[in-house]
């Protein structure tokens, strides 16, 4: 069976092992995650039609390449009693090693919050470096801000003022109450 590419001359035949040894390997395979190619090489690209996920095998496994949707997620919150505060449109997406993670915490007549405001990452950040926003809303003031990862579980929010990046708190960027929230959308490198 032939592999790589093959330049075809005019009037060749084309063989079924011409199109199981090159033309295959040469195109996106539609197939299941339970019927992936039995013998695939390095390199090779399937599309799995259950999960929506383009997968490239690396020699070993399966890597997801891309994912079409977005998952749902439910984070856990520090320094935040949630009460009757709600999360809304917190989801993720995958591609490849990169993460994109949104969501929004509007806060309750029951919501508080202590110390630092952190969210928890739906998967593992591979190190403390990513980029994106945070946005608060406040009394219908908006404050823009960024975050950090201080573990690779966390994402931490900050704001920005005139003496730097400092912790986002129940009293930074302003006193937080009913019906104020905080957004973000960041992108970080997985595990």
């Amino acid at each position: 069976m032939g592999s790589g590419l093959r330049t075809w001359a005019d009037g060749e035949i084309v063989t079924a092992s011409n199109i199981n040894g090159y033309l295959q390997k040469q195109v996106l395979v539609c197939c299941t995650s339970a019927s992936r190619p039995a013998s695939p090489e390095q390199g090779m690209a399937i599309y799995e039609t259950d999960t929506d996920r383009i997968r490239v095998y690396d020699g070993s496994s399966w890597n997801v390449m891309f994912r079409q949707s977005y998952t749902s997620h439910t984070p856990s919150y520090t320094n935040i009693t949630v009460g009757n505060g709600s999360t809304t449109n917190c989801k993720y997406g995958r591609v490849g090693n990169q993460i994109h993670y949104r969501g929004r915490f509007t806060l309750g007549s029951t919501s508080s919050i202590g110390g630092t405001i952190a969210v928890d990452l739906p998967v593992t950040a591979a190190s403390g470096v990513h980029s994106g926003t945070v946005m608060y809303s406040i009394s219908s003031a908006l404050y823009m801000g960024g975050s950090w990862t201080p573990s690779t579980g966390t994402l931490q929010f900050k704001t920005v003022g005139s003496t730097g990046n400092q912790n986002a708190n129940a009293t930074n960027p302003g006193t937080f109450a009913n019906n104020d929230y905080f957004e973000w959308n960041i992108v970080y490198e997985a595990a």
